[in-house]
């Protein structure tokens, strides 16, 4: 699951709040797969909106620890993966490096499918994964 999904999940004024509780709250029960790179971006992102409370880190590490939350890890080849796929872009985006980065961890895993609300994002990889916006489901 992308950064964008817990965000959303932790900003109670997003239009997307509910929604992706809904996400967390479903795939939570079937499995989700998550990698450092998203704790840090979580974190990054939380705390860059207002220094993260004990309650706010509680409420993180309560996600994180859930059963059927599923730590993923870079392998030895997932950096030079992502770079080779990065150099068929002309355009390269300051952020798209860790969307390869993230796309490539999961293809290398074994991980099928990716949950984000930017799709666009990894639309590179749509031969690899298949990228879902759970905003757009009736959970």
């Amino acid at each position: 699951m992308d950064t964008n999904i817990f965000i959303y999940a932790f900003d109670n004024a997003s239009r997307f709040h509910i929604p992706s509780v809904k996400t967390i709250n479903t795939l939570s029960t079937l499995g989700i797969v998550i990698m450092p790179q998203i704790q840090l971006e979580i974190f990054s992102a939380l705390h860059y909106i207002e220094p993260l409370s004990q309650k706010r880190l509680d409420l993180i590490d309560s996600i994180l620890c859930l059963p059927k939350v599923q730590n993923v890890y870079p392998l030895e080849t997932t950096h030079t993966r992502a770079l080779q796929e990065a150099l068929k872009i002309t355009q390269l985006g300051k952020r798209k490096i860790f969307d390869y980065y993230l796309a490539q961890t999961l293809v290398d895993n074994g991980v099928e499918v990716l949950y984000t609300h930017n799709t666009a994002d990894f639309s590179a990889y749509a031969e690899k994964l298949t990228i879902i916006n759970p905003l757009e489901q009736s959970w």
